[in-house]
């Protein structure tokens, strides 16, 4: 998607990975309710709710899906948004606080609001809005893996070791 934005990739490979991700996710799910399933005694239900934040990821990015239609110019804020979304993918597996993230995030704020030009057309007006719509979206993405994170933080017995 960061390459997307940039007009680097066809929006149709975007589209074919997120048809893919899909079918796993589902096989995922029907997999971790078995695993939980299997535990009478104890309640095991992390990996359902791991998938669970993942698929609520998923449908953040397919919905993010109609940024990428749009023709952006090569601003900075392109490419801002663009190594965001890069790092972001590099590092989803991992999981930590995600503070870094989040201060990237902020700081990516930041600069639209005090140091990016003013738009002077209403098609960059557009593209200024579509581009924040992006930002928010990323931050969803961040926030529900945070949520989901700060929850086994907190009952850090719960997470199944293998």
């Amino acid at each position: 998607m960061g390459k997307c934005l940039e007009r680097q990739c066809k929006t149709e490979a975007v589209l074919a990975d997120l048809q893919e991700l899909d079918e796993l996710l589902f096989i995922a799910k029907e997999r971790s309710y078995n695993y939980m399933n299997n535990y009478y005694i104890r309640k095991n239900n992390y990996y359902v709710e791991y998938f669970g934040m993942r698929r609520r990821q998923y449908y953040i990015v397919k919905n993010m899906q109609k940024f990428l239609k749009l023709k952006f110019l090569n601003e900075e804020e392109v490419k801002l948004l663009k190594d965001f979304t890069d790092d972001f993918v590099n590092n989803t597996k991992v999981m930590d606080s995600c503070q870094n993230q989040i201060d990237t995030l902020n700081s990516i704020k930041q600069h639209f609001t005090y140091k990016a030009s003013i738009p002077t057309t209403h098609s960059k007006l557009q593209t200024r809005l579509a581009l924040h719509q992006y930002l928010y979206s990323l931050e969803d993405l961040v926030s529900v893996k945070m949520r989901f994170i700060d929850k086994y933080e907190k009952k850090e017995n719960q997470i199944p070791s293998h």
